[in-house]
């Protein structure tokens, strides 16, 4: 069929259609009509145009079990074609076209390699309960991929039961609204390599059969994964999170890998409740180190079927996410950034203490605190030094003060008391040495005691330091 005869065939069906120098197709519908509805169009071969605009809304749907509805969608938009849908899209199995006619559910199959690659979707996009049972692009592909060939959204889009037999690619793609992927089927790869979700991505009751791939991902907006099936590898490589982060209710395969590595979260994660039972790889995973405790909850404390958040939950559920990455960089012999891990566990359950009462787990609270201020939770070899240097000059102090007052020191502010001073400091710090006897026939009553709990605090600021230099250790 000539390009000529094409378009005639779409005008019979009552569509205003102008075809410009055999390379812009434009579909206007009838003045007075706010949709633009193509029924029982069969085209079979592939339209091929420079550019092509559709105005107001577009409609695709069949309204009989006999006929299916085959629109092909290949070659509108190869290499540096443009596709620009103006209005709503709508492609929807079962559309009741008169409510004086009876119509039974139909089926859309999309048939064709579909390719949107440079699409531009000004309205809304709701694909519901379609087969896609070949290639799709809604965005970059080929080697290299490159932005130009994205496909923009403006408006919400939603996925609804859909099934993509073959793979689907989603590369460079921008979402400004939020997408939905509610019940849907992907049974071969998807790509979102490079998409940028604006408002977020929405995955509910969604399975990957396949790869999934989200390789350098950008996602704005709060972001939920819920009920999703990874049963193959899942990259999340590179992405970066620019708001809270909640994976919950996965089940995975026998298959299934899982990596994070490299991954930017802005305000923290949330895999408390991920199922994720198989390998993570969490090689270079980096949190905003202002936001180890996020500054919003809005995910992290929901709890269901209570409208108050919970900082509480939050930061448990916070915690344990810390805790499963540091398990995880432990068995990779990560012992660097194992610590680090560490550290904020330690952190977010300080914050998750001062939530309860005063005496309530205050041996956790003390013992936290201390761990804070000699090593910064293993962090900080410096604090470690720098306890036992001051610990060490309290204690001499709190030795003198005492000596002075049964009369036994005088306090001279010259270069022989300073060396002095600094002789029975050292003393101090050398916690073999039990012989402290700074003024010759001074051996008060609580002399013993003293020495006992200053080689206690000497030595837990040794091991501190200790610690803290482990990080660096061969494991």
């Amino acid at each position: 069929m000539e390009l000529e005869d094409k378009v005639e065939a779409l005008k019979r069906f009552g569509h205003e259609i102008t075809l410009v120098d055999k390379e812009i197709l434009e579909i206007h519908s009838k003045q007075g009509q706010k949709v633009l509805t193509i029924l029982q169009v069969i085209i079979q071969n592939s339209l091929s145009f420079r550019k092509v605009i559709v105005s107001n809304s577009l409609r695709l749907s069949r309204n009989s079990s006999r006929n299916t509805l085959n629109f092909s969608l290949n070659n509108f938009s190869n290499g540096w074609d443009t596709i620009i849908f103006e209005g709503d899209i709508v492609i929807h199995i079962g559309l009741l076209i008169s409510s004086s006619q009876k119509n039974e559910i139909g089926y859309l199959a999309l048939t064709e390699d579909i390719d949107l690659s440079r699409a531009i979707f000004k309205g809304q996009v709701t694909f519901r309960k379609t087969s896609f049972r070949t290639k799709t692009f809604f965005g970059g592909y080929g080697k290299p991929i490159k932005r130009k060939f994205a496909t923009e959204f403006q408006k919400r889009v939603k996925f609804l039961e859909c099934e993509f037999k073959d793979k689907v690619y989603f590369n460079f793609a921008e979402f400004k609204e939020k997408v939905s992927f509610n019940d849907c089927i992907f049974e071969a790869n998807c790509y979102f390599q490079n998409t940028i979700f604006q408002k977020g991505l929405e995955l509910h009751n969604t399975t990957f059969h396949q790869l999934v791939d989200f390789y350098k991902a950008n996602f704005h907006g709060k972001q939920r994964f819920n009920k999703t099936d990874f049963l193959a590898v899942t990259i999340f490589s590179e992405a970066r999170f620019f708001d809270e982060v909640q994976f919950q209710y996965h089940k995975i395969g026998s298959n299934t890998s899982i990596s994070f590595q490299n991954t930017k979260f802005e305000q923290s994660l949330d895999l408390a409740r991920s199922n994720f039972n198989t390998k993570i790889s969490v090689w270079g995973i980096e949190l905003n180190p202002k936001n180890i405790i996020p500054s919003t909850i809005e995910l992290y404390g929901d709890i269901e079927g209570v409208e108050d958040k919970d900082e509480k939950v939050a930061l448990q559920r916070i915690r344990e996410s810390y805790r499963r990455i540091k398990q995880e960089l432990k068995g990779e012999g990560n012992a660097i950034e194992a610590i680090n891990f560490g550290s904020y566990e330690m952190k977010v359950y300080e914050r998750e203490l001062s939530k309860t009462g005063f005496f309530e787990k205050w041996n956790d609270k003390i013992i936290l605190l201390f761990n804070r201020l000699t090593n910064n939770h293993g962090k900080s070899w410096g604090r470690g030094v720098l306890f036992t240097i001051i610990t060490s000059i309290l204690l001499f102090a709190t030795f003198s003060i005492m000596a002075m007052r049964d009369g036994n020191l005088e306090f001279a502010p010259t270069w022989e008391g300073l060396r002095y001073t600094l002789k029975h400091i050292c003393s101090l710090l050398d916690v073999t040495n039990f012989k402290f006897e700074p003024i010759e026939g001074y051996n008060p009553w609580w002399l013993g005691i003293f020495l006992f709990i200053s080689k206690i605090l000497i030595g837990i600021g040794y091991f501190k330091t200790i610690q803290a230099f482990r990080k660096f250790a061969r494991n």
